[in-house]
């Protein structure tokens, strides 16, 4: 008796194990155990390592894709690390179940769908040698050339698949982050088209480190490449999850045209143009301009504001203009909203404490005053049309935002009684054009990228309609 059940997919099931499911299908709403999907193998992480509670623990992840394209990341914890890791192999078909489907962080999950799969103790995976013919090799979705980077729709955080020459291969580098203290590997290559444009991809890990020389002078396909920019120019970075090959064995028109072109294509980087960023400012590039388009395009959204993600910060941080109002105020009485700082001359802004001679005692300084400078550390929460993000700030910024001093706040609110939230109600709804400071951070074990406010700047109504009518007639010249 066969051990294997026919699907109407065509891709036989092992006896006894749930419906297959299309990845597309899953959702938090089926239960953990009635389901079940195969695919092929796409990436697989390495083994990290982490401390929760005082216990460690360890996690690997791996991508599955089905003969419908669509691309699930799953992840095993410490005990799924012993059972599975080993027998996973990125480019072979296999049979999934059992594990918690849950919505995916898109900074971190670059896959095409919205879930990913946590497995669940009674996960179960098999190896599916049937369904090889079944599951394409590869399934990439190209953009039709280089030049699509430069449309204003492909926002900073998006991922694309692209292919191209390779013009340059650089030697791996060794990176430590400074949040984490955790090193990685990264290399840099260069690839252009027919367009006659390029853009440098920057590959992590383990693909950094197998990414070989001899593939320059080649068209190679990349797969998951986020989009960032660096001195008003496109650059792209390939995420954990994505791929390279230089052989596509699905037939796609846009690497036919590339294979087509690359036998007589320059090798030279010198004979191509970097792909610019429609939304930075031209100036950057050396492309010069009106200021008043540049100062529109240098802006992001909430949005993409949002979407940067850790390896775009992870060896320098990325500072950033946005337009947005304020719409929350984060105050609560009981929680740390200001600091007693020190009060010497010289800049110092470290906090002091009272001793119980009731003078403020600086250990940095080591001076002693009759009272400190009170200074905030808080939080806010930007919108705009396309979502909203938190920031946090420190004093100088807090004042000009808040209109009141932290000083004059402290005095008001536990000297005078008043209430703090009738104090900061003047900063809701106040829009304002924020310089933003994004920069890698780690919080309970985790990288995540902190967002600063540095700067804020009053909305200036005739200059706002001036610029928007450059970019308007600049787009009108284009047309």
């Amino acid at each position: 008796m066969s051990r294997y059940v026919q699907q109407s997919s065509g891709i036989q099931v092992p006896n006894g194990w749930p419906s297959l499911h299309a990845i597309s299908d899953l959702t938090p709403f089926i239960g953990p155990s009635n389901w079940s999907i195969c695919g092929r193998c796409t990436a697989k992480g390495d083994i990290r390592t982490f401390s929760s509670n005082g216990r460690d623990g360890k996690v690997f992840n791996f991508n599955i894709r089905d003969q419908a394209g669509s691309e699930i990341r799953i992840s095993g914890f410490t005990e799924a690390v012993d059972q599975f890791f080993d027998s996973i192999v990125r480019g072979k078909t296999y049979f999934v179940r059992g594990g918690r489907v849950k919505k995916a962080d898109p900074r971190y999950n670059k896959t095409n769908t919205n879930y990913e799969v946590t497995l669940s103790r009674d996960a179960c995976i098999e190896a599916a040698p049937n369904a090889e013919a079944a599951i394409p090799v590869d399934s990439f979705q190209f953009i039709e050339s280089l030049k699509a980077l430069e449309a204003e729709g492909v926002q900073k955080g998006s991922v694309v698949d692209v292919c191209g020459l390779v013009l340059s291969v650089g030697d791996p580098e060794t990176i430590k982050s400074k949040a984490t203290g955790q090193e990685y590997t990264k290399r840099d290559v260069v690839v252009g088209d027919e367009s006659m444009l390029r853009v440098p991809i920057t590959l992590w890990g383990d693909s950094a480190s197998r990414f070989p020389e001899r593939l320059q002078g080649t068209a190679v396909a990349f797969n998951g490449c986020a989009v960032g920019e660096f001195g008003g120019r496109r650059q792209l970075s390939m995420s954990r999850d994505g791929s390279f090959t230089e052989t596509v064995q699905t037939p796609d028109p846009r690497w036919l045209r590339l294979a087509q072109w690359a036998p007589r294509a320059p090798t030279n980087e010198n004979g191509y143009t970097s792909v610019v960023d429609p939304t930075a400012d031209p100036s950057a590039a050396g492309a010069g301009g009106d200021r008043s388009v540049d100062k529109f395009r240098s802006r992001l959204t909430v949005g993409q504001l949002s979407a940067i993600n850790v390896a775009e910060v992870e060896v320098a941080p990325k500072t950033v203009f946005v337009k947005a109002f304020v719409t929350e105020v984060k105050y609560q009485k009981e929680r740390t909203f200001y600091y007693p700082a020190c009060m010497n001359s010289a800049g110092c802004k470290k906090k002091v404490v009272q001793e119980d001679t009731g003078k403020w005692v600086c250990s940095k300084c080591d001076m002693k005053f009759d009272r400190p400078r009170y200074r905030y550390i808080s939080r806010i929460t930007v919108s705009d049309h396309t979502g909203e993000a938190d920031l946090s700030m420190f004093d100088e910024v807090a004042e000009k935002l808040f209109g009141i001093s932290a000083d004059e706040f402290q005095v008001k609110t536990e000297t005078g009684g008043q209430a703090g939230e009738e104090l900061l109600d003047a900063a809701n709804l106040q829009q304002w054009v924020l310089r933003v400071k994004c920069r890698s951070d780690t919080y309970n074990d985790v990288a995540r990228v902190r967002r600063e406010l540095m700067g804020v700047y009053p909305i200036k109504p005739l200059d706002e309609a001036r610029g928007m009518l450059d970019v308007i007639t600049e787009h009108m010249g284009n047309m």
